[in-house]
């Protein structure tokens, strides 16, 4: 069968995660050797690294038998041709969808949210089959299990295209880098300020600096400020609020040396995947990961971020190696080399027909 996933270019991969899901599951059914291309609604002649992303209209979806929507969902006029082809559509749930529809309908109701449409088959990543009932009941499909998969190459590649020096850095935990987008309650800044805000007054002399990232959209925010004015972090001139970048750009002018992330029922982001690889000192609440990083239970636990603090001010040096080690134990699970998760994306394709 041929098959075709939707993709956008390498410009956005670090504004979307999406994007990256995309092209690990193109390399990894590469190796597999189905007959697969990237393909947008959107494109016209563009790449992702030396792959070539096809322009998808109603004369070259005509060569395809499914069509795995990931970065972007095929329009009506594309999807009913080719449904009314006898051909198939993959809808791939690498995304929030739920939480993020809770949202729609009570602050953003002009926003409409596509869930999958009737008869659309439905694969859905670990980190979010909790949601799977709103898949199956909007698409009367069953909603299937895919693994999570994340390669380094966007990071090296990046890395290497813009001379980013990402490795053998000297991390200093004492600064510390806060890069949740800060887009809704799913990937917050809150409760990692309010860690090092508890730490900061049982001592001041541990944290050095802060930098908060992506708030650029809430730092000027009146509730936002009433929160943060009152904190130590705040009066001590600790902390700053900083626009967004991507993250080998930061790692090269070493900002920071300590990543604390913060997710609600989003449990596995690119962010710790790329701090794990890197081998920097990172504190997640990601049960996925929980083997590697410094994990706390509880997205609420600002004491527990506080403690993990702490401890990797003290002794992260002492225990790097062991560290190292657990981390690429974790990185091997979602690697689209793992033969485990290869022989699970086949039996899936496989399952469709």
């Amino acid at each position: 069968m041929k098959v075709g996933i939707t993709c956008r270019d390498e410009s956005k991969v670090w504004n979307n995660g999406l994007h990256q899901n995309a092209y690990n599951l193109f390399k990894l059914y590469k190796k597999l050797k189905v007959d697969v291309n990237l393909v947008s609604q959107q494109a016209d002649s563009i790449k992702v690294f030396d792959d070539k992303i096809e322009n998808l209209n109603e004369n070259s979806i005509k060569k395809y038998d499914v069509i795995l929507e990931v970065s972007e969902a095929l329009n009506d006029n594309l999807y009913n041709y080719f449904i009314n082809s006898g051909k198939k559509v993959v809808s791939i749930n690498y995304g929030n969808v739920l939480m993020t529809f809770y949202e729609d309908l009570v602050i953003d109701k002009k926003n409409s949210f596509c869930f999958s449409r009737e008869g659309v088959e439905n694969w859905i990543s670990p980190h979010f089959y909790f949601a799977k009932g709103i898949t199956k009941a909007t698409s009367k499909k069953e909603a299937k299990l895919c693994p999570y998969i994340w390669s380094p190459e966007f990071l090296i590649k990046t890395s290497e295209k813009n001379n980013y020096n990402i490795f053998n850095k000297k991390y200093n935990p004492k600064k510390i880098g806060i890069l949740e987008p800060n887009l809704s309650f799913i990937k917050n800044c809150i409760y990692p300020l309010l860690g090092c805000e508890i730490l900061e007054r049982k001592n001041n002399e541990k944290i050095l600096e802060i930098m908060a990232f992506n708030t650029d959209n809430i730092r000027n925010s009146k509730r936002f400020l009433e929160i943060v004015k009152g904190f130590d972090i705040f009066k001590n001139k600790k902390i700053s609020f900083e626009y967004r970048y991507n993250f080998p750009y930061l790692v090269s002018k070493e900002y920071f040396g300590l990543v604390i992330s913060n997710n609600v029922n989003n449990d596995l982001n690119y962010l710790t995947l790329e701090s794990l690889f890197l081998n920097m000192p990172i504190i997640h609440n990601s049960h996925f990961c929980k083997d590697g990083g410094y994990f706390y239970e509880n997205s609420f636990d600002a004491l527990a971020i506080s403690n993990n603090i702490e401890n990797i001010i003290d002794k992260h040096n002492d225990q790097s190696s062991e560290y190292n080690d657990k981390n690429k134990n974790v990185i091997w699970k979602f690697s689209p080399e793992n033969p485990d998760n290869i022989k699970e994306y086949e039996r899936l394709l496989n399952s469709i027909w």
